[in-house]
């Protein structure tokens, strides 16, 4: 039966990450702000495509037309449209320049402007952001994405990771010799055994220590397993990006040799397994695995610890003001590695970079990198921040947020936070891996092997990549040698 499982599994997971939609049922298409917006060429009109923070992005336009109106006596109006996920918005780029024309500004992930530098038009002449201060003015999570060669293809606005946000009272109170959760996965889960408490109930908790182990009930779980994974030093591609090495990554260590991806799997997976002595949590504690529902958990004490991004604590900050608790009993805390920070120098965690980037086919480029270098400077960074919650990607804007109980636990990580380079699409790769820690019944050697399967599947993608690559080389060489005599 599990074979069977396994292959429909499998088959689509291919669909997921060649972008097939077969293997799921969609009841309504989305919304395509691109069926109702004429495009235009008129000078003046500039139009912007985001997927949340849509007030934020109109307050930015309104402030900078104004500055142009004043400055330089031009009209120019920006028009903020939004999509219902980042998925959608990046299919509707794509969809548009191939019907000839696009948006004049997008706010999209960094890894997906490395993967589509050929869809975005790099930094145009008269613009001024000399690559040479790049390093020094941005966090390091924002190199390699948006810089290819000497050419700039974007400008880094947020730096989204994941932390540990708790409930003070019941760190100070039960453990005892802790004021704030370990800095180290091994502390964490003790100090999650000692939290929680559990009952003859139906879920047998009555306070869980933590929400992990499992995907349908923990958000961001996948996330968590890839922050896991890499902290353990597993390799998620070959350098050439050719080959995915997720399940396959080993090394020697002192306990012999090991595969990183399935000891991260492991681990994970324990909190929601009886058999482990972290056991804390299951799927009846929260069905619909939302971060509201989290959330609304922690400040019904109802969970101790938990993990979000950054781009959750306005969530959080709403709930906080609605149910009238004190504010200062919820703080966070870097989200924990497998060494002691403070007897090592390899902290790390996985972050979700977001961009400002002008399509190739924008009626008003120049304008465009105008915008982007507007919206972007200090007091538009620091302005972002405290609008959103999300740490600025310029350097100069992590420290005023250091000290605040809930964010400033995210902006020190953005200082030392990193991006993996996804040659595959990172959404259909998500969704894959969800699939296969969901569907083997948390059985860690069907895990396994579905992984290993799903790393198959991934490389052969790869390959017909670079292949499709070299054909269109062949082409485009043929087109432009000149004819022989």
């Amino acid at each position: 039966m599990w074979n069977g499982k396994r292959k429909l599994l499998v088959m689509c997971m291919m669909g997921l990450l060649l972008g097939i939609s077969g293997c799921t049922r969609r009841d309504s298409e989305p919304t395509d702000p691109t069926s109702t917006v004429t495009p235009t060429e008129e000078s003046g009109q500039l139009q912007m495509w985001v997927t949340d923070h849509k007030e934020h992005w109109q307050n930015v336009g309104r402030l900078w037309t104004a500055e142009l109106g004043r400055d330089q006596q031009v009209r120019v109006t920006l028009e903020v449209v939004e999509f219902a996920t980042e998925e959608e918005l990046q299919q509707a780029l794509l969809r548009s320049q191939a019907a000839g024309y696009a948006p004049d500004v997008v706010i999209t992930n960094s890894d997906w402007v490395s993967r589509h530098a050929e869809q975005l038009t790099p930094v145009v002449e008269g613009v001024a952001l000399p690559l040479s201060q790049y390093d020094a003015q941005y966090v390091r999570a924002t190199r390699g994405h948006l810089v290819q060669g000497e050419t700039l293809y974007g400008v880094p606005v947020s730096v989204d990771t994941l932390g540990v946000v708790y409930n003070d009272d019941h760190i100070v109170s039960r453990l005892a010799d802790a004021n704030v959760p370990g800095a180290t996965w091994g502390q964490f889960r003790k100090e999650v055994e000692m939290l929680t408490r559990t009952d003859n109930s139906f879920d047998r908790f009555e306070v869980s220590g933590t929400a992990l182990g499992t995907v349908q009930s923990v958000p961001h779980a996948v996330e968590i397993v890839w922050n896991i994974m890499h902290q353990m030093g597993t390799e998620f591609f070959t350098p050439d990006g050719t080959q995915a090495r997720f399940a396959s990554t080993r090394a020697s260590t002192g306990e012999g040799r090991q595969n990183f991806g399935l000891e991260a799997l492991e681990f994970f997976l324990s909190f929601a397994n009886p058999q482990y002595k972290n056991y804390s949590w299951s799927d009846v504690r929260l069905p619909e695995g939302t971060v509201a529902g989290l959330v609304t958990m922690l400040l019904e004490e109802e969970v101790s610890m938990i993990i979000l991004k950054a781009s959750d604590l306005q969530e959080l900050e709403r709930q906080i003001a609605a149910s009238g608790t004190v504010a200062s009993n919820w703080r966070s805390v870097p989200l924990p590695q497998f060494q002691d920070p403070s007897q090592s120098n390899s902290l790390t965690v996985l972050a979700e970079v977001q961009a400002l980037v002008v399509p190739r086919l924008a009626a008003n480029p120049s304008w465009g990198w105008q915008f982007l270098l507007y919206a972007t400077q200090q007091s538009q960074a620091q302005a972002f921040t405290e609008a959103t919650m999300i740490p600025s990607a310029l350097v100069s804007q992590i420290a005023p947020f250091e000290n605040d109980p809930l964010l400033g636990a995210y902006a020190r990580q953005a200082k030392y936070a990193e991006t993996i380079d996804w040659p595959v699409d990172r959404a259909g790769t998500r969704v894959a891996f969800a699939r296969v820690l969901s569907g083997a019944g948390g059985s860690l050697t069907k895990v396994g092997q579905a992984m290993t399967e799903l790393e198959a599947a991934v490389t052969t993608q790869l390959r017909a990549q670079v292949e499709r690559t070299r054909w269109l080389e062949k082409i485009r060489r043929s087109e432009v040698e000149p004819e022989a005599e």
